[in-house]
């Protein structure tokens, strides 16, 4: 089986992490906030340039005492625009934003792909040593020739599997999706309360209406033939549509 493990290991996953992992700097020199601009975008100066007067010495003239600097590299690094008015710079960091989310998704989009390829060549793998070791059992003056071979294989396939988890893990922590569903989930336990406690529903004697108690589990109560919810909000939700329901 032709397979060059080395080529296939560094085409699809050394260049691929490598893109990702240096993905903030490749923003920041490709980003272009406005049609027809350079990688920085200057709202500050005419000719990109600031101009500063040099405290005068004794030896000074008047043809030294003027120094010309550049504003980008005045800043330093790590800036794609200077503004004189807050809300342009908003503006431009929104787009900057969006820009780099944008090609973090294509770039993930890249990696997904990268894992199919990989993946369906580990199946190819495993049907190869799987046929391989038929062969084996069926021709025995072959069997010491393609035992080795699958030696091989397998080798080649334990590297390859490594690499696709490796791609994974990095996939998973980089997705956007990833973060808006630890946030989700940060609030649903937020909304649990006290795991120690369950809430239960109690008609008011005065007004009629249910009300939401919560008693701990380990409490010497009887809460029989009451419902019982596991978070304050979802017994609320309960209670807002019995006393709706009463209403009517």
């Amino acid at each position: 089986m032709a397979l060059n493990i080395k080529n296939l290991i560094k085409e699809s996953i050394t260049d691929y992490l490598n893109e990702l992992n240096t993905q903030n700097e490749e923003i920041q020199e490709e980003v272009t906030l406005e049609e027809g601009a350079s990688d920085f975008v200057d709202k500050v100066t005419k000719d990109g340039n600031i101009y500063l007067v040099l405290k005068p010495t004794k030896d000074m003239s008047e043809g030294g005492i003027v120094k010309e600097v550049s504003l980008k590299s005045l800043i330093g690094e790590g800036y794609v625009g200077a503004y004189l008015v807050n809300t342009q710079a908003v503006a431009a960091g929104k787009k900057a934003l969006k820009d780099r989310d944008a090609k973090l998704k294509e770039t993930i989009e890249v990696g997904k792909s990268k894992v199919t390829e990989l993946e369906a060549k580990i199946d190819e793998l495993k049907k190869t040593i799987e046929d391989n070791s038929t062969r084996a059992v069926h021709d025995p003056q072959r069997r010491v020739e393609l035992t080795e071979t699958n030696d091989n294989l397998f080798a080649q396939l334990e590297k390859i599997e490594n690499a696709v988890e490796k791609l994974k893990a990095v996939l998973e922590k980089e997705s956007p999706k990833k973060a808006k569903k630890e946030e989700k989930e940060e609030k649903e336990d937020l909304n649990e309360g006290d795991p120690n406690a369950i809430y239960y529903l109690v008609k008011s004697a005065s007004t009629g209406k249910y009300l939401v108690k919560m008693a701990s589990k380990n409490a010497s109560m009887s809460t029989t033939g009451t419902s019982k919810f596991k978070s304050e909000s979802e017994a609320q939700k309960e209670a807002d549509k019995r006393n709706k329901k009463d209403e009517k």
